[in-house]
């Protein structure tokens, strides 16, 4: 009887475990002006900006993490200065900085960058983009 308890103990503790491990969302990425959730999506243009001829843009939104502050200005300033993405072997410079209102108060900004489109948009799977920010080594995200 108490090797059964012992197990049920286990088994629930387990369950618990994967039950919250599931909950967490992914790591924030830190950059000089905060820490920030990530996620990219690659298409052919996004409102007046078209990707050109062979190309597709790659669009990472960061969504700022709890106690991040947004400040469109900074944001700017320290995106603008140096951020680049590595993809297949490739690096590209950052293009411009789309800054999005989600339901009224989701904020969000959105690096552009114009990379060769080897299919991206149509794969489900994404390929790993490595993010260079404009600042010390270990500020990037992959």
């Amino acid at each position: 009887m108490m090797r059964a308890s012992r197990l049920l103990a286990v088994a629930v503790a387990l369950v618990m475990a994967i039950a919250l491990g599931a909950c967490t969302g992914p790591e924030p990425i830190q950059t000089g002006i905060g820490s920030f959730t990530y996620e990219q999506k690659f298409m052919p243009e996004i409102e007046d900006l078209k990707a050109g001829e062979g190309n597709t843009l790659l669009v990472i939104y960061l969504t700022p993490a709890a106690g991040t502050p947004v400040d469109l200005d900074a944001a700017r300033e320290y995106f603008y200065s140096g951020t680049r993405v590595e993809l297949a072997g490739e690096t590209y410079a950052f293009k411009a900085l789309a800054y999005e209102k989600v339901d009224g108060s989701y904020i969000r900004y959105g690096l552009i960058f114009e990379v060769k489109d080897n299919g991206y948009s149509e794969t489900a799977e994404q390929p790993q983009v490595k993010l260079i920010l404009p600042q010390a080594a270990g500020n990037t995200a992959s």
